[in-house]
């Protein structure tokens, strides 16, 4: 699967793209919603890992982009933030689940995540 993995937080995008990438999967990462609306522009993916607070673009800003463009994946919400906003972007965006961080083990997420996508 290949995945892009968006977070502006550097320790989980590195944590992510070593237990993804020891499972077989080809990952890239971004640090914000610019670099990742730049490389969901230039390259295809089959996930779209991508944290909801971000400083320049939001997680939601992203998602919406890709679904202007209409750019097929599945879309997993990261987020450290418990509120109804979750709830309604995962129920009126293409987003087919929402994890909340601090993740305890990472590479039972990674098992989760596959059997979404």
């Amino acid at each position: 699967m290949n995945i892009l993995i968006v977070d502006d937080e550097k320790s989980i995008t590195r944590a992510l793209n070593r237990a993804f990438s020891r499972t077989g999967h080809v990952v890239t990462t971004a640090n914000n919603g610019s670099s990742s609306i730049s490389l969901l522009s230039e390259s295809s993916y089959d996930l779209l890992l991508i944290d909801l607070i971000m400083p320049d673009l939001t997680g939601d800003q992203v998602i919406a982009w890709a679904i202007d463009q209409h750019i097929q994946l599945k879309i997993v919400l990261m987020t450290a933030y418990q509120d109804q906003k979750i709830d309604e972007i995962s129920n009126s965006k293409k987003v087919s689940a929402v994890f909340r961080k601090p993740f305890n083990d990472v590479f039972a997420l990674v098992k989760e995540i596959e059997a979404i996508a």
